[in-house]
């Protein structure tokens, strides 16, 4: 299917590790393309997250979840992230 296809959706997201239970929160305005853009990044080894990219290259795609968290709109997207993070790490 190509990136065209799919809809935009607009929020929250998480990446999460399926052994370690790390987890990358991030937002995006269209969730389907960014996750594709993470995919494509760290199948070539250059993505910004160097956890994420190492944990990646020794599990592979199959090691991970990905998942929309939140639905917002894009004024709040910034804010919103910050509270899943915070969220996340308070745990």
């Amino acid at each position: 299917m190509k990136l065209s296809k799919f809809i935009p959706i607009c929020g929250i997201y998480k990446i999460a590790n399926a052994r370690n239970g790390r987890v990358y929160i991030g937002q995006s305005a269209n969730i389907p393309l960014r996750w594709a853009a993470h995919v494509d990044d760290l199948t070539r080894g250059r993505h910004s997250n160097g956890r994420l990219l190492r944990d990646f290259q020794e599990m592979g795609i199959r090691g991970f979840s990905a998942e929309i968290i939140e639905q917002c709109d894009r004024s709040v997207l910034l804010a919103r992230e910050r509270f899943h993070i915070t969220q996340c790490y308070e745990q």
